[in-house]
């Protein structure tokens, strides 16, 4: 605790702010939850928008069996258009968080094999995707970085799932003190 002349007190206030499981961190999680739901949002209404591109851009990084190409382009906006609705509400936001990391580790393992293998494409994230044309540059990576600034989101957001303006604040206040 903070006492009304600054002096702490060494109570829970001192040690939740510390551990960024205070008022701080809280805010911190409602910022990352929101700027999560956000890429999220777009990202899937981006591709929904466009599924053939989608299917191209899918089929571009040669990873999946053929039959598979088609249904995982699909379902693939689908999931992101989830993760951003749940983050968005903050409705069960530790374990969409755990899952938005799972997709955001399989995406960068797509970004690093394609440019590892020599692959000249759009990673298809926020554009149609697919093949360069000739004399395009890649932006690997800045597209490894960017999906691994959005994979320590979704770690914060699994370690601090509590944030302001959420579905969950909501329940647990339901639920009472444990």
């Amino acid at each position: 605790m903070i006492t009304a002349d600054g002096r702490a007190t060494g109570g829970r206030a001192v040690t939740e702010h510390r551990a960024l499981g205070g008022p701080v961190g809280i805010t911190v999680g409602t910022v990352l939850r929101l700027a999560a739901a956000a890429v999220w949002l777009l990202a899937g209404l981006y591709k929904i928008r466009d599924l053939s591109a989608n299917v191209h851009a899918v089929r571009a990084y040669h990873l999946l069996p053929g039959p598979l190409v088609t249904p995982t382009a699909y379902a693939l906006p689908v999931i992101e258009l989830a993760f951003g609705v749940l983050l968005a509400l903050g409705l069960f936001t530790r374990r969409t968080a755990a899952a938005s990391a799972v997709f955001d580790v399989i995406y960068l393992a797509g970004i690093a094999t394609a440019a590892i293998r020599g692959l000249r494409i759009d990673c298809g994230c926020f554009s149609p995707g697919g093949q360069l044309a000739p004399g395009v540059p890649t932006h690997y990576t800045l597209d490894l970085l960017r999906d691994s600034v959005f994979a320590v989101m979704s770690a914060y957001l699994i370690w601090r799932p509590r944030t302001w303006l959420s579905v969950d604040r909501v329940r647990e206040r339901r639920r009472g003190p444990a």
